[in-house]
């Protein structure tokens, strides 16, 4: 048990060997918790409330039937918590490979991952424990909360554990609640605005503007302009003072304007060649009379 504690990390904590402390199918999830904390890099891998987040499923699991935690519905899945189940259950196949190493301090049945980690009742738990205490994310069972509680301390024995980041809840449409809630916006450059490939600009005589991306793109500023499309007008706007919510939300006041498509010159009056002979239409009269030197006289 010593040299299997000792490869994860977890030699200097004798909490982990008491078993009314941490029970004996806990033991892996606890030394995988222990080397996740002391992880070398820079930063920190786990916050104390993500690991909360492990041991209130790792103790609620075992109070759900199979047909709870099939039916169990997950609102949100992050991609932090597919990155930390993903990365802890390396741990637990490295923590299999030692144990098998040592000589199996830690029987079989024991360090099944099943005994203490389920992926959809991680990521429930996950999405509200930046907002709800252990208690809370036991069920509100004080016997579930206090396993957790003790093994939590056993974990960061001679360590010190980050302090808790309190975060806003995931990014929705809106805030708030009732009449009083807002909407975001998605926020948009007040100075640019970048016309679709194949399209291109002529502004209005302004100093300062004209000049464009390095991209290839061409960029209006806040000024009047022309936009053509095929050598066409398509729409033309005119610059003026940023006034009203449409400024408060980011949006830049350029007021768009279809204009009718111009209608195309007439074409060019075709040359024709005069003949020499005498035209049918010549000499006619409207009372259908033929003129001309030679017509009989009435």
């Amino acid at each position: 048990m010593g040299a299997f504690l000792a490869c994860l990390r977890c030699d200097g904590t004798p909490g982990l060997r008491n078993q009314a402390s941490v029970p004996p199918y806990f033991l892996l999830l606890c030394c995988v918790l222990r080397y996740m904390l002391q992880w070398p890099g820079p930063g920190e891998l786990l916050s104390r409330s993500e690991m909360n987040a492990f041991l209130a499923q790792a103790v609620t699991l075992h109070h759900r039937s199979l047909a709870e935690l099939r039916d169990l519905e997950v609102q949100q899945v992050s991609a932090r918590g597919v990155a930390l189940a993903r990365l802890f259950m390396c741990g637990v196949e490295m923590a299999l490979v030692a144990n098998d190493a040592c000589g199996r301090p830690v029987s079989l049945a024991c360090a099944a991952p099943w005994n203490y980690f389920d992926g959809k009742l991680f990521q429930r738990k996950l999405a509200d424990s930046a907002m709800q205490p252990l208690l809370e994310l036991c069920d509100g069972k004080d016997e579930l909360a206090a396993r957790a509680l003790e093994m939590r301390k056993c974990i960061a024995d001679g360590l010190t554990l980050p302090l808790p980041v309190l975060s806003r809840p995931p990014a929705t449409d809106r805030e708030g609640v009732g009449a009083s809630a807002t909407f975001r916006l998605p926020a948009v450059d007040r100075e640019t605005i970048v016309l679709p490939a194949g399209a291109s600009w002529t502004l209005q005589p302004k100093r300062g503007v004209g000049r464009a991306r390095e991209d290839g793109r061409a960029v209006l500023r806040r000024g009047g302009g022309r936009l053509k499309v095929a050598g066409v007008t398509v729409a033309t706007w005119s610059g003026g003072p940023r006034v009203g919510r449409q400024e408060e939300r980011g949006f830049p006041a350029v007021a768009l304007a279809s204009s009718p498509l111009p209608r195309p010159p007439p074409p060019p009056p075709t040359a024709t060649r005069r003949s020499s002979g005498r035209s049918p239409h010549r000499g006619r009269r409207r009372d259908g009379a033929v003129g001309g030197p030679l017509a009989a006289s009435p």
